[in-house]
């Protein structure tokens, strides 16, 4: 028959065990909050960069279509050559706004 102290004895072990399982998890989910927040920060990076990307294309889009209605449509060719103006100048303010991250 076991006597009270060695049930106190194996009691206060497995209470360590559990201390010390408790201190790893806690470790390890520190780790795991700044790994998110790390993933997080590159995520909203990656959103950024696709976006001036996506712009990107569509303005090579748009410049081919200037080219195309380039025979003659000087109106036309006008109001694609502001639009691109205004894109151009919305890129640069996505540039600015990523430098600054």
């Amino acid at each position: 028959m076991e006597t009270i102290r060695d049930r106190i004895g194996k009691i206060d072990h497995k209470l360590r065990q559990v201390g010390g399982k408790m201190s790893l998890l806690k470790r390890q989910n520190m780790q795991l909050l700044a790994e998110n927040v790390r993933l997080k920060k590159q995520l909203e990076k990656n959103k950024n960069n696709n976006f001036v990307n996506n712009k990107l294309e569509n303005r090579g889009e748009r410049e081919e279509e200037i080219k195309t209605n380039a025979d003659g449509n000087g109106e036309e060719v006008e109001k694609l050559k502001s639009e691109l103006d205004h894109y151009i100048e919305q890129l640069g303010e996505c540039i600015e706004d990523l430098e600054k991250l």
